[in-house]
């Protein structure tokens, strides 16, 4: 049986590592597959009641964003590396300023984006379960 303080514990390290940057590239990596040409994740925002392309307050249409996989993949192509649909694309998020921002693992220079990590793929998963099975611990302390 686990007890609640070696839980927190153990968060708590995983937290400082990822704080002074000592976690290895290969626990960073996020792998998304392209489903696609990264271009044709690009197309026109259509509003729903007019059936249209919405135009911005510039006059320009609004277009969909790539996801970040097709962003990484773009800059593959980009720079002549191989690139197929359905492809895996290995990255690491450097920033979440202004949406998400990556690099392909190839260059990664130990300049990950702390709170991503923290918040989305270390502490939030972990968090739903620790609020059931310790319920009087006040877990949103640890959401920095």
């Amino acid at each position: 049986n686990v007890s609640m303080k070696s839980i927190l514990k153990y968060l708590l390290k995983i937290r400082k590592n990822l704080k002074k940057k000592t976690i290895d590239k290969e626990k960073l990596i996020i792998f998304q597959s392209c489903s696609r040409h990264p271009s044709e994740y690009i197309r026109a925002v259509v509003d729903r009641k007019t059936g249209k392309p919405k135009i911005r307050k510039d006059g320009k249409t609004q277009y969909t964003s790539q996801p970040i996989q097709a962003k990484i993949a773009q800059k593959m192509i980009n720079d002549g590396k191989e690139f197929y649909v359905g492809q895996q694309i290995p990255y690491i998020i450097t920033s979440t300023e202004g949406g998400l921002k990556g690099v392909h693992e190839e260059e990664y220079k130990n300049n990950y984006d702390f709170k991503y990590y923290w918040v989305n793929k270390v502490y939030s998963p972990v968090k739903r379960m620790l609020e059931v099975a310790y319920k009087n611990f006040d877990w949103d302390k640890l959401d920095e």
